[in-house]
């Protein structure tokens, strides 16, 4: 496996003019020293641009194209080009919330471009579940009582 890294993200959100919708660009790249034995995995990068739009209540349609690319893994300097990759994907999904700190959601992956280095699995499409809980870990205003004149 890596040994260690560096992980750089950044992220830009656009709201719209209603301020109930945004536009998303995430970029994410990772970067791995090689591992003891002269294992190092090829730096990646991922970048992403989606919108939420909202449907009904606390129901939401979730839009994403990802694009995704990976330099070749090496060992000992050495690249090995079967582990090379540039892929992009249309992600669309659904969204629901319950109440304020629970939301289920399920993604669909299907790939508009593939390009693999030398002979790879690949995916044809695939989907994916997640739950997600929010966890306040700061203490609740307490509840301000108005002066009582006696």
């Amino acid at each position: 496996g890596a040994y260690s890294g560096i992980v750089i993200f950044y992220a830009l959100i656009k709201p719209f003019k209603n301020k109930k919708n945004a536009i998303m660009l995430n970029s994410r790249t990772d970067y791995n020293w090689a591992n003891p034995l002269g294992f190092q995995y090829g730096v990646t990068n991922t970048n992403t641009l989606s919108s939420v739009i909202k449907l009904y209540k606390e129901i939401s349609l979730l839009l994403m194209v990802r694009n995704e690319n990976r330099d070749c893994d090496k060992i000992n300097k050495s690249n090995l080009f079967s582990s090379c990759s540039t892929r992009l994907f249309a992600s669309p999904g659904i969204s629901a919330n319950v109440g304020h700190a629970i939301v289920f959601s399920f993604y669909g992956d299907f790939p508009l471009y593939q390009y693999y280095a030398g002979t790879q699995l690949a995916s044809k499409y695939a989907f994916s579940f997640s739950l997600s809980k929010v966890f306040e870990l700061h203490k609740k205003a307490e509840e301000v009582k108005p002066l009582e004149i006696k």
